[in-house]
């Protein structure tokens, strides 16, 4: 407690404020420097002497904030692929599945998992179809990569179900003619390498 206190004496005379009107400013921040974890990952510790308001608000808003998080490389592969899909852009969806894709898994997840679909649905709308289709890709990606154990097998079984299943109920009915669908088309690479 007593280096916080003397690390804001110096921060309040770095920054110039005068001895009168600083006291009441003082005591904020040092109030505020009480409430903060000095260990946090979010923060570099030069940061966290000037923060103003509480830490966790700062830390929820960037939690809940998963895009934040994602190389702009990344977001862009998803938010083309999901236009390509549903644009029927064959070459660009190729491009995008075939080659960045795989440029993308070796730069930035050589031995992990891509993100999580709720943390690109924002990139794509939240486009479930798209969703669930970037799922069984980066989970054939995870499996790939890694020694999946037999929960890792489990959970991809759920995975490729559910995305069946979805398919299935989206589907037109022999009867639905004039219904309108949205349309969906991927590239016959990637689903050879769903049903393989």
């Amino acid at each position: 407690a007593c280096c916080k206190s003397f690390c804001f004496a110096l921060l309040v005379v770095f920054l110039g404020w005068g001895c009168s009107s600083s006291s009441s400013l003082f005591q904020q921040h040092h109030d505020a420097a009480q409430e903060t974890d000095f260990n946090s990952p979010f923060y570099p510790p030069h940061q966290l002497l000037i923060l103003k308001g509480n830490q966790k608000e700062h830390t929820q808003k960037m939690a809940s904030d998963t895009d934040a998080c994602l190389p702009t490389p990344v977001k862009d592969l998803v938010f083309d692929l999901h236009d390509s899909v549903r644009r029927s852009q064959v070459a660009s969806e190729q491009a995008g599945f075939l080659n960045t894709f795989r440029d993308l898994s070796s730069k930035y997840f050589d031995k992990t998992a891509w993100p999580s679909p709720q943390s690109v649905s924002s990139e794509c709308g939240n486009d479930a179809i798209f969703l669930a289709l970037y799922k069984e890709l980066t989970l054939r990606h995870l499996h790939s990569v890694t020694r999946p154990d037999v929960r890792a097998r489990i959970d991809g079984w759920h995975v490729y179900r559910a995305l069946f299943d979805f398919l299935l109920k989206e589907a037109p009915e022999e009867g639905d003619k004039g219904k309108q669908q949205d349309p969906f088309y991927i590239v016959p690479e990637w689903a050879f390498d769903i049903l393989h």
